[in-house]
């Protein structure tokens, strides 16, 4: 928590590692949220859904005990993978090109036509209203 700003943390953010120990097999089982220093511990009840979530996610073994986590390896920063020479290169854009549904004319000059006809009203909107609050604020100040 950052007192000097004036920001507090929600409780919930504060705890670092969750450890599930079941309670009673029909009922609830006790949450146990480990603060980062380790010190400090807080139990919540949880339900059977919640538990059935966490299972389901990975969090949580089939006995309520923390799953292990997967860590995934960081590549090696001198590694570097292997380049696409530029005849096939050429070659996959144009077969990328080939699936491209490309408009028809008619449907082209139709886009282009209200693209144009937009504009043009846009222009009009923007032209009146400038001119409108250039006579307002001159006649303020006249």
């Amino acid at each position: 928590q950052n007192q000097g700003l004036g920001v507090q943390v929600p409780r919930a953010l504060q705890f670092d590692s969750i450890t599930v120990q079941p309670r009673s097999p029909l009922t609830y089982a006790h949450l146990k949220i480990l603060r980062p220093t380790g010190n400090e511990a807080m139990t919540q009840p949880m339900n059977r859904e919640t538990k059935r979530m966490l299972q389901r996610s990975g969090e949580i073994g089939a006995d309520g005990t923390p799953a292990p986590r997967e860590r995934n390896p960081s590549p090696t920063p001198g590694a570097k993978a292997a380049r696409t020479p530029p005849r096939q290169f050429l070659r996959e854009v144009l077969a990328e090109l080939r699936k491209v549904a490309w408009p028809t004319r008619p449907e082209v000059i139709n886009f282009t036509t209200v693209t144009i006809v937009m504009l043009l009203v846009m222009m009009a909107i923007v032209f009146v209203l400038d001119l409108g609050f250039a006579k307002g604020v001159y006649s303020l100040f006249r």
